[in-house]
Formats: C-alpha cells, sequence, structure tokens
C-alpha cells in the first residue's frame, strides 16, 4: 500500500472512533453531574476524575499560554507563504503544501464552529459565569492539530540538523503540555480531552495523506540527516 494511501486509510479509522466515541460520550452511562446539574455520559469515570482534579488556575493558564504558542505556529507559516507569494509573484508559485497546510487549519476551526453549536456536554467548572460547550476540547483540538502540522513543516523545511531537532522537540513539548495542562486544570472532562485528541488526529493524518500524494518521494518528517 502507498504511504499516502495508507495516511487516508488511517485518517477514516480515526474518524470512525471519534463519531463512535463521540454518540457513547452522548448516550452512555449520562448523568447529572455536571454544574446545574447538566449532563454528561460516562459520569462516574468523569465525575472520578474531575472530582480528583479540582479547577487550577495555574495550570489553565499555563495550558492558555501554550495555547498561543500553537496559534504562533499558524501566524509563522501565514507569514511564510505571504513571503512567497510576493517574492515569487503568484499564487501558483506558493508551496503547494501551504495549501494544504491553511486546508487543515480550516478543518480544525470547522470543527470547533459546528460543537459550538451542536452540544454534547457543557463544562465541569463555570468560568464565564454561564455554562460552556466542552466536547471536544477546542483548545487542545486547535492547539494539538496545530503543533503536529508544525513538527511536519519544521521537519521538512529546517536545513541545520540540530536547529530541527531542538523545535522539533519544543513542537512536541507543546502539544503534550496542552494536553497534560489541560487535564490537570480541571475545565474538562476527561472524555473531552479523548476526543479532542482522536479528531486531531484524524484531520492531521488525512493531511499527510495529501502532502504524500502531492510528494509521493519526499520524507515528510527528518529528525537527523
Amino acid at each position: 500500500m502507498k504511504a499516502n494511501k495508507k495516511y487516508f486509510v488511517i485518517s477514516a479509522v480515526f474518524f470512525c472512533l471519534f463519531i463512535i466515541f463521540t454518540l457513547m460520550v452522548k448516550y452512555i452511562g449520562v448523568a447529572p453531574v455536571g454544574p446545574e446539574n447538566s449532563k454528561v455520559g460516562f459520569a462516574t469515570l468523569n465525575k472520578a476524575i474531575s472530582d480528583s482534579l479540582p479547577y487550577n488556575d495555574l495550570m489553565y493558564n499555563l495550558s492558555e499560554v501554550l495555547g498561543y504558542v500553537a496559534i504562533l505556529t499558524v501566524g509563522i507559516f501565514g507569514l511564510f507563504g505571504i513571503m512567497q507569494l510576493f517574492i515569487k509573484k503568484g499564487f501558483t508559485k506558493v508551496d503547494k503544501d501551504l495549501y494544504i497546510l491553511c486546508g487543515l487549519y480550516a478543518c480544525a476551526l470547522l470543527t470547533y464552529i459546528v460543537f459550538e453549536k451542536v452540544i454534547i456536554n457543557y463544562r465541569p467548572v463555570i468560568l464565564e459565569g454561564e455554562l460552556e460547550a466542552s466536547y471536544p476540547s477546542s483548545h487542545t483540538m486547535l492547539a494539538v492539530t496545530f503543533m503536529m502540522a508544525a513538527i511536519q513543516q519544521f521537519s521538512m523545511r529546517l536545513k541545520k540538523e540540530k536547529s530541527r531537532q531542538m523545535v522539533l522537540i519544543a513542537c512536541a513539548l507543546v502539544g503534550i503540555g496542552v494536553i497534560i495542562t489541560r487535564i490537570i486544570s480541571g475545565v474538562h472532562w476527561i472524555t473531552d480531552i479523548i476526543g479532542s485528541v482522536l479528531v486531531s488526529l484524524a484531520w492531521f493524518m488525512l493531511y499527510l495523506g495529501m502532502i504524500a500524494t502531492i510528494y509521493p518521494d519526499k520524507k515528510l518528517f527528518r529528525f537527523k540527516d
């Protein structure tokens, strides 16, 4: 099986897992254990973890900072694309993978918008004076998607091995850090985090499949030369 087809298959698997898991969260073990008696699936598990990890302001703020770092990578690659556009003087001259990267960002944002309207459950805490949509964790989903994409882009573009290794490790730590701090902060149910990681992986694998399609002979990841 060609590399691009493998990525597409893996993407489809993650999408199926996300859909199945979302339906499970919506309909299995539902109980009013959230603020204002809001309901959540897998209530026993979610409540037990939520009670053991109450709201932590420090971890919440740290997760926000790491999220801004993830958004910074979007700006970096956006600026890089704009520079290519002006230097090469033509939309067709911009690297094709940057257009696919924009598509990935758009898909992640669309997922965020959809689940702001399609409410699966609400946060285990009230932060803004009212109940807020909680599934999947949009903060986690966007940050993890952005950082996985950054790892792939920097891996392919940075030429100096040591600089590349340092940047890739930093990107991985930011992505993992968002997941950990979001869990410890207590602002999400554990199922929110799981769902966000599943959909992030689904979109990212689809992105890799498309990159592998346009660059069939190019190595998409490089840690060492």
